[in-house]
């Protein structure tokens, strides 16, 4: 009996497993390099704007320095959010290799 063996129908599956774990990692690491860069660069605005609202603050009136600081604390959410996915994405790559890893095994 082949089903428990080694045998060329194992060896064919586990190539076909192989390729396309590595395609799905080349694609997830594309994912993740294009996330990073992006959140970089939404980092750095969220903390510009953050000092710019700290800046005029006393300027404005009281309703409009309520207003922006409460878009500020809103925009610093999604910047939070957007490390997170960052994050979700680093470790979804990280598990991926490994699981190649243990297909080629």
């Amino acid at each position: 009996m082949g089903l428990f063996g080694k045998d060329k129908n194992n060896k064919g599956l586990q190539a076909a497993d192989e390729v396309l774990l590595k395609d799905v990692i080349k694609e997830t690491k594309e994912l993740y390099d294009d996330l990073s860069s992006e959140y970089e660069t939404i980092e750095a605005v969220v903390g510009d704007f953050i000092t710019f609202v700290e800046k005029i603050a006393p300027t404005l009136d009281a309703g409009d320095t309520v207003k922006m600081i409460d878009f500020a604390l809103q925009l610093k959410q999604v910047n939070k959010l957007a490390r997170n996915s960052v994050r979700d994405v680093r470790d979804l790559l990280r598990y991926q290799k490994k699981l190649l890893a243990e297909v080629k095994r």
